[in-house]
């Protein structure tokens, strides 16, 4: 099978970066032959480093037509609808449950979430029928998670990992004034304090303990390291067996109706930790998110996506008013972000990297409270 995978960037490593190179790399040990596509244009020869996984930038010459395009990220998966007619799709969400948006499209059949709380999230105002989705849990390739660190009895070394936030932020000043009071050293790593992060499963069982969310709280469990739960200004839970079923169900984000975090709070979750619950969480996680016991349950759904698209069900007369519903969608978004940057737009200090764009547009939307895409600001018409 020839398969297109669609990302919005293929660097950093981390997030959708690492679950579509796990993906890419598993299926072409099966035999299939797998694309990157990527709006970036700066992965013109590979996906990430060390990886001999071919990619595209321009959908207009492609090495081969594929059979199946999986699509990550909407924007990247409706350009590359639009640029291959006749090719069948299906989308899978990974991203923050708060920004979740299903798009539509005639041959968009199937939507993969990894929880029924973000099945419930992406149907919300899209008119997607039910029966389009698919539960599929977040899977890694633990082959890159070979090494499993042993925790100490006392924490020393703490990571607060990829928060698009200052040092001087609330929830990093809380993290640094928990970690002084449990005696253990703090160390902020991400793009927005070091640059990008090439390997998380070298970095990771360098700490005992990881804040963390999404993705990145799910490696570092797969790194034997203990979990609080941190992101978009806000601190939760520390990770244990009790609560692990949940937080995964909640895809490890930190609910948005949270309270301000606190040194206290903080200081009261890592007094949770106990080596062994930690340990039973690493062995829990490591056994449910193989992606290698769990790719042929997806290669079933790429094979039925196929089939449903050649049983003839998409009509080329409905996908001209598909794209123009989801650019009517995305343009409010647009003039938002238009609004928001205002002339920095055209300034001296103006993003030159495609992450340094997004790390700024989330920090924007953070602080102005913009709506996720396909709603309405603060509920207004």
């Amino acid at each position: 099978m020839r398969i297109l995978v669609t990302n919005n960037t293929l660097v950093p490593r981390g997030g959708t970066e690492s679950v579509v190179g796990d993906l890419a790399r598993v299926l072409q040990g099966r035999g299939h032959t797998v694309l990157a596509y990527s709006s970036d244009e700066r992965q013109r020869e590979r996906l990430l480093e060390n990886d001999q996984i071919p990619v595209a930038s321009d959908l207009a010459n492609l090495p081969f037509r594929p059979d199946l395009i999986h699509g990550f990220h909407h924007l990247d998966v409706m350009s590359a609808l639009a640029a291959l007619p006749g090719v069948p799709a299906l989308y899978q969400s990974h991203g923050s449950i708060r920004r979740d948006y299903a798009p539509r499209h005639p041959r968009l059949y199937r939507y993969l979430a990894s929880s029924r709380t973000r099945v419930e999230r992406m149907r919300a105002g899209s008119a997607i029928p039910e029966g389009d989705f698919t539960v599929f849990p977040a899977i890694v390739d633990l082959a890159r998670f070979r090494v499993v660190r042993q925790l100490p009895e006392q924490l020393k070394r703490g990571l607060f990992f990829n928060h698009p936030e200052a040092v001087s932020s609330a929830l990093a000043s809380a993290v640094s004034e928990a970690a002084s009071r449990c005696g253990f050293d703090i160390c902020f790593l991400d793009r927005h304090y070091d640059g990008h992060i090439d390997s998380a499963e070298a970095l990771f069982p360098e700490f005992d303990l990881v804040f963390a969310s999404g993705p990145s709280a799910v490696e570092a469990l797969l790194c034997g390291c203990a979990v609080v739960v941190c992101g978009d200004g806000f601190c939760g839970e520390l990770v244990h067996p009790e609560n692990l079923e949940r937080l995964r169900e909640n895809e490890f984000a930190v609910p948005e109706d949270a309270p301000p975090p606190t040194a206290e709070q903080i200081v009261n979750e890592v007094g949770c930790y106990a080596v062994a619950a930690s340990e039973a969480v690493s062995d829990c996680m490591r056994q449910a998110a193989d992606i290698r016991s769990a790719v042929g349950d997806l290669l079933k759904i790429y094979e039925e996506t196929i089939e449903i698209h050649q049983a003839g069900t998409a009509s080329l007369a409905d996908e001209g008013p598909a794209i123009a519903r989801y650019l009517q969608e995305f343009m409010p978004r647009i003039t938002q972000t238009e609004r928001a940057l205002g002339r920095n737009w055209i300034s001296s200090t103006r993003p030159t990297t495609f992450e340094e764009l997004s790390s700024r547009l989330g920090a924007i939307e953070h602080r102005l409270d913009i709506a996720p895409f396909g709603t309405n600001p603060r509920g207004s018409s």
